[in-house]
C-alpha cells in the first residue's frame, strides 16, 4: 500500500502567507482569504507530512520517497520563482 497524504491550507490573515515545501525548497504564496491543499503520495507505507509554523508561514515536510503537490480548487499550482 502507498502513503497518501493531504492537509488543506488556509490563509484566515489579512497578509500573504509564505508556505515551502521541503526538501525541494519550493515556496508558494497563498493570497489573503485563500486556500490549497497540500497532496502528497508515494514513499513508504507510513509516510506522513510534518508541518513547521514560522514567523510569516509555514513549512511542509515531505516523508522519503513522496511526491507533493500543492493544488487550489483541483488545479496544481506552481511555485514561486525566486
Amino acid at each position: 500500500m502507498v502513503a497518501k497524504s493531504k492537509i488543506s491550507v488556509i490563509n484566515s490573515t489579512m497578509k500573504p502567507l509564505l508556505l515551502i515545501l521541503e526538501p525541494w525548497a519550493e515556496e508558494f504564496c497563498i493570497a489573503p482569504g485563500a486556500a490549497v491543499d497540500v497532496l502528497g503520495s508515494g514513499g513508504s507505507e507510513e509516510g506522513f507530512f510534518e508541518v513547521e509554523s514560522i514567523k510569516n508561514g509555514m513549512i511542509v515536510y515531505g516523508w522519503e520517497g513522496s511526491i507533493v503537490s500543492v493544488m487550489k480548487n483541483g488545479i496544481p499550482v506552481p511555485p514561486e520563482m525566486q
